[in-house]
């Protein structure tokens, strides 16, 4: 298992432009395809809201869904709750009706329906109180006939309560054309309980990855075979599986934290540890006592402020604390004594002369804590050393607090799924996972713009600013294989919109932003009226200099601002290759981008 490693994003300087011009707005009015349709785009009502992050969640919601294994067709959901399929063909529009989202008579809808693909053929919807539904869609790419196909209802599974659905895997299981196995991740805000939790240090969303399975001769029911639960404090603006669901992405302004105790009790730290800690000038040495596993099946990561201890051969997590201080993590080490079944861990402070009152931060584990007799460990609280630091621990801990809960997140996680042992489940064994970070990235001075498909069935790439330009990185790696040596970056530069991240700040009506999955354009969307199209720059031929500079000008980059009639707010933008998609709330917008 590979230990979690913190990424440096580093942009390809060869997709870098310096000497970018700006954009040069082109009077040439493109020509719309306009569509009335029958029933309004489906809108929630926020009057019932009363969070942030439930807001957050709905105010931004794009109404248009986009097929991530097909550049070619756009979806929607009406107000009755019906699911439109809409594309073009030599300029004629398509708008089928293939499915209905199954509702409650007696509810209201809380949230907005959506739709994630899961595969060529299957989906999954969400039908805005707590139900999902799987579909079997058949062949989606196909549009030469004008027969309208019509998805077949496999399954359904209840969540019990209102979320948002971010991503979703499925499949059909080999062998058995009546099963279907799909990986759902969803997101929810929680109920927060004073006697739980400690003020803003309790988690307010819950990230949830399920494994559901269906058998459609067992009356179409999902049945809910594990799954695992993240913990954070606001809507993450992304997440996404790869193609196997074993490697999980989040991207927000806030970081998640797995709670891998939900699924398997194994995995829950001992409370019964005995450690002894004795400290001197420079290092702190810690005796973790009655380990039974061997040396090669034991992890141990030491970063500068978390210690872990990771048991691989029985899945058991022997500790996870904060530090009290930093340690220098490179230049600390540890060892297991198999034959006293002990493991030392060595490790260097950062302050060498800062004095230890204790090993962790948190309350729960200080009773694992004991300082040896001897050593310049001492009990008296207001010590001499401590007066005169320029600080005291309650303003270190605050400052602490600060910055990592102000850094945005994007992480990777490792999720193993492994067979329950629970004798009672003949048929089905449950599943449990244990889920790991493998790769994280800060981006507190990346300001997150959006995600997207660039080629057909891959995972999203994300959109970042960095200074004036906008970096499209997508993932390279599909699965962390070997357990030795230390993999490279997951995520690379992959394309950029010169000066997009300085454009799009300017915009302050800013509701929807995108590309195209060739990075040919991107497009901006305002509340109402207004989207402004921004192409990648093309070569001229006529002589073109630079007012201020002097320099001739090779390329030149066009913008185009698209002025809708209606005053209805726009609800959606899908960016296609030759194509852009716009909804209002009665109806659907399509321009073709030459």
């Amino acid at each position: 298992m590979v230990e979690e490693v913190n990424v440096n994003l580093r942009p390809n300087h060869v997709l870098l432009d310096p000497n970018f011009d700006g954009y040069k707005i082109n009077l040439e009015r493109l020509a719309p395809i306009s569509k009335d349709i029958t029933c309004p785009v489906y809108h929630a009502d926020l009057s019932q809201v009363t969070s942030y992050n439930e807001s957050k969640q709905l105010m931004l919601f794009n109404c248009l869904f986009e097929d991530r294994f097909s550049f070619e067709k756009v979806y929607y959901i009406d107000q009755k709750l019906k699911v439109h399929e809409f594309y073009l063909v030599f300029g004629e529009f398509h708008d089928n009706i293939v499915a209905e989202v199954f509702v409650s008579i007696t509810s209201t809808v809380a949230y907005y329906p959506a739709i994630s693909f899961s595969s060529k053929n299957l989906a999954v919807i969400y039908n805005g109180q707590s139900v999902i539904t799987f579909f079997d869609t058949g062949d989606r790419s196909s549009s030469e006939t004008n027969e309208v196909q019509k998805w077949k209802l496999i399954g359904t599974y209840d969540c019990e309560t209102s979320l948002s659905l971010f991503y979703s895997i499925g499949n059909a299981v080999p062998g058995n054309e009546e099963r279907f196995d799909f990986t759902v991740v969803t997101a929810e805000s929680i109920s927060m309980n004073e006697e739980e939790g400690f003020g803003d240090q309790s988690p307010k969303v819950e990230l949830i990855v399920r494994k559901l399975i269906i058998d459609m001769a067992n009356q179409n029911a999902a049945k809910q075979m594990g799954k695992v639960q993240f913990n954070g404090k606001e809507y993450p603006e992304t997440a996404f599986l790869n193609k196997d669901g074993t490697l999980l992405q989040i991207v927000g302004v806030r970081e998640f934290k797995p709670n891998n105790d939900i699924s398997n009790a194994k995995n829950a730290v001992r409370k019964d540890l005995k450690i002894i800690c004795s400290q001197n000038e420079k290092f702190l040495k810690v005796d973790i006592l009655d380990i039974t596993t061997e040396e090669n099946d034991l992890q141990v990561k030491i970063t500068s402020n978390v210690l872990k201890c990771f048991d691989r051969k029985e899945e058991k997590l022997i500790i996870e604390s904060e530090l009290f201080f930093e340690v220098v993590a490179d230049r600390c080490n540890w060892s297991l004594d198999t034959d006293s079944k002990v493991l030392s861990v060595m490790l260097e402070k950062k302050e060498q002369d800062l004095l230890w009152r204790q090993l962790f931060t948190c309350k729960e584990a200080q009773h694992c804590v004991a300082m040896k007799d001897g050593d310049r460990a001492s009990e008296n609280d207001g010590g001499e050393e401590c007066e005169n630091k320029p600080y005291n621990i309650e303003e270190l801990e605050s400052c602490d607090d600060f910055t990592s809960t102000e850094k945005s997140k994007w992480q990777m996680f490792r999720l193993n799924w492994t067979h329950s042992e629970d004798r009672e489940e003949a048929e089905e064994k449950k599943l449990t996972c244990l889920a790991m970070p493998v790769f994280t990235a800060n981006l507190h001075s990346h300001e997150i713009l959006f995600s997207r498909v660039l080629n057909c069935g891959d995972v999203p790439a994300l959109c970042l600013r960095h200074d004036v330009d906008a970096l499209l990185w997508e993932t390279t790696i599909s699965n962390v294989v070997n357990d030795d040596s230390k993999p490279p970056s997951p995520w690379q530069h992959a394309m950029t919109f010169n000066a997009l991240g300085y454009v799009q700040a300017s915009k302050r009506e800013r509701k929807f932003i995108s590309c195209a999955p060739s990075g040919k354009y991107a497009a901006i969307a305002e509340c109402t009226r207004r989207v402004y199209v921004y192409m990648q720059p093309e070569a001229i031929e006529s002589s073109l200099v630079n007012r201020k500079s002097g320099r001739k000008v090779p390329k030149i980059a066009k913008q185009f601002v698209i002025t809708l009639d209606s005053h209805d707010p726009i609800t959606g933008i899908v960016c296609l290759n030759e194509h852009l998609f716009i909804s209002l709330s009665s109806e659907i917008v399509v321009y073709s981008i030459i």
